[in-house]
């Protein structure tokens, strides 16, 4: 039985690596490399043609420039601030923000890109975390709208889900990348009659972390982060992994959502846990079961 001293010292170790690096742990949470991913800064002289400024007839008035950090790649984006357009009178739905003020609108062939605060590096995990909901026009769309976020030189291309709801959705991806991008694009894609609008765009590097980092022991599981909040990465070196299972600290099964990333490496979902500590074990294609647990704070 451990003294309470022992006790104490795991408690603070737990939560010193929890702590921001300001106070002398690590953070969790890595720089978002979309810059103004949220839209609100702005007008930039670069990034003309993103909106036309619209009368109470709903002709173009002036061209309104769009959001720093960003041009125009096809046809003309448009940068939304609310109140900016007189709805009454126009089409475009004038929906509320996800957050703060500003958003952006992607319909069919339109297209923005950014360059990125640090470039995306081959066989690194990135997490990318994005709001979308759908612009109907007041109501004239009739099929949902999808877009794609595209990262040049790295062939790697998220395409979204087919929206068809004017409430925000967010979502929250894990990707490996498959090589060295600098910029990313947003494309309309589908269909003419519709949009999307954007907002809140957070793409992180997780934990410094490459595919090749986390495959370097032949012996015992990677696990990272530890402690965790939402994800864990789970890795053997060039071991198949065959089964993942998580437990709790009285050893009951918890049901879980896992994503392979590759042949040995997977995504664990915990977000919904509740804090304390757990078991992973993971079963290789021998049979052989190897386990190894974590902290979710």
């Amino acid at each position: 039985m451990k003294k309470p001293l022992q006790i104490l010292s795991l408690f603070l170790l737990a939560l010193v690596q929890c702590l921001p690096r300001q106070f002398g742990g690590t953070t969790l949470q890595a720089q978002n490399l979309v810059p103004n991913g949220d839209f609100e800064l702005g007008p930039d002289s670069s990034s003309i043609g993103w909106y036309w400024r619209l009368d109470s007839n709903c002709s173009a008035l002036d061209t309104v420039l769009g959001p720093d950090f960003w041009i125009v790649v096809s046809d003309s984006p448009d940068r939304l601030i609310e109140g900016d357009i007189p709805y009454i009178y126009c089409v475009w739905d004038n929906g509320t923000a996800q957050s703060g003020k500003a958003y952006t609108v992607f319909i069919y062939d339109e297209a923005g890109k950014t360059t990125l605060l640090a470039p995306l590096q081959k066989d690194t995990i990135y997490r990318f975390q994005y709001y979308l909901s759908w612009e109907t026009f007041q109501g004239l769309a009739t099929q949902p709208s999808r877009i794609e976020f595209r990262f040049n030189n790295g062939g790697n291309t998220i395409a979204s889900a087919h929206i068809a709801t004017i409430q925000w959705n967010y979502f929250d991806t894990v990707f490996v990348a498959s090589g060295n991008s600098t910029e990313m694009e947003i494309w309309g894609i589908e269909p003419v009659t519709g949009g999307v609008k954007v907002d809140n765009i957070s793409l992180t590097k997780n934990f410094g972390t490459t595919i090749n980092d986390i495959q370097n022991n032949n012996d015992r599981i990677t696990l990272f982060p530890n402690p965790a909040d939402d994800f864990i990465y789970v890795a053997l070196k060039n071991k198949n992994i065959s089964h993942l299972t998580l437990m709790n600290g009285v050893g009951e099964n918890i049901k879980i959502e896992i994503v392979r990333l590759t042949h040995d490496c997977v995504r664990v979902d915990v977000s919904d846990l509740l804090k304390g500590f757990y078991i992973v074990s993971v079963q290789l294609e021998n049979g052989k079961f190897i386990t190894t647990k974590f902290l979710k704070f």
